[in-house]
């Protein structure tokens, strides 16, 4: 068998030999090998965060399915909405069971919407996402209305302070916080701990990854309800700063999320978060450069930037070319 980096290749020696030691404790199992069994302007701070949180927040599912999941901004929604029915009862309250519905709500969308299309291709995958995520906005129309709900949030989250001078929101710096902690966060399990090491394992070889005794089909609900902890985190965050919830809340920032996962590159933590603060950064002197004539323009040009961006480097600013044979 190959040694070290042979078998998984951004893995180090001592993670391949982890991995073999799940094997060797699993080899009494039966491993299938059936494909079916497959798993208004703002400050730059504010908008980077919110940006980064998406991005980061969809990173366990596409790196295990390589799934861009336009269905996240559901599960964003499942907590805005959350917020609006539990947010007269306090914080202390209505914060865990943000978290709970999101976290629920998250493998739920995996057992019923993409376990059955398993074997289908990612562009599949990609296509049943976006309904999913129009079936829920659907969903919320017809029995919350479009009438916007406001939220009942804490003080704190509309306070500010003075920082050399310059007033910033408390909501800003607590989303710049928010981000770096759970960027730390995120990288820690997946590089610390086993289940994490399982996932990208089945990230980089799924085959593999289950003849060494990867319990592929319990990864795929657990990357699914990471996502719908992270979901929580930014529909808090997000929810914070808009005050009311709408069906179409959530949908704009899930794109540009989506949109600063792949100026960072595609599948980069790190980059992710980077991604998100450029376009936060770019959008921000957008509205303050462009004339009066131009102003809904902005998202036209920002749209350019990110093009001459990718131009310059089309893997993104954290991300790595493939090379094909």
């Amino acid at each position: 068998m190959p040694e070290g980096r042979d078998i998984f290749g951004s893995m180090t020696v001592r993670e391949n030999l982890l991995l073999g030691s799940l094997a060797h404790r699993s080899r009494w199992r039966q491993h299938s090998l059936d494909p079916g069994a497959r798993p208004v302007p703002r400050a730059p701070g504010l908008l980077g965060g919110l940006y980064a949180v998406v991005p980061i927040g969809v990173a366990p599912v596409f790196s295990v399915m390589r799934l861009v999941n336009f269905a996240h901004s559901s599960l964003l929604l499942v907590g805005a909405y959350a917020i609006f029915f539990f947010g007269p009862s306090g914080p202390l309250v209505w914060i865990p069971l943000v978290v709970v519905a999101c976290v629920a709500a998250a493998p739920l969308l995996e057992s019923a919407a993409f376990r059955p299309l398993q074997v289908a291709d990612v562009t599949t995958l990609m296509i049943a996402s976006f309904a999913i995520s129009l079936v829920v906005q659907s969903v919320a129309q017809l029995t919350a209305g479009n009438v916007a709900k406001p939220l009942v949030m804490p003080a704190c989250f509309i306070s500010s302070e003075s920082l050399g001078g310059i007033r910033v929101q408390a909501i800003a710096m607590a989303t710049i916080l928010t981000t770096a902690v759970t960027l730390v966060l995120l990288a820690l399990f997946l590089r610390r701990t086993t289940f994490g090491l399982q996932m990208r394992a089945v990230a980089e070889n799924l085959t593999m990854a289950r003849l060494l005794g990867v319990r592929v089909n319990a990864v795929l609900p657990a990357a699914f309800g990471i996502t719908g902890l992270l979901a929580a985190v930014a529909a808090i965050l997000f929810a914070g700063q808009v005050g009311t919830v709408t069906p179409q809340f959530d949908f704009s920032i899930v794109i540009k999320g989506f949109i600063a996962c792949v100026v960072g590159g595609m599948g980069s933590l790190p980059g992710a978060a980077i991604g998100g603060f450029v376009l936060g950064v770019l959008t921000t002197l957008l509205q303050a450069v462009l004339p009066a004539g131009l102003a809904d323009y902005g998202d036209g040009f920002l749209y350019v930037a990110v093009i001459l961006i990718l131009l310059a480097r089309p893997q993104g600013i954290r991300g790595t070319l493939e090379r094909t044979a």
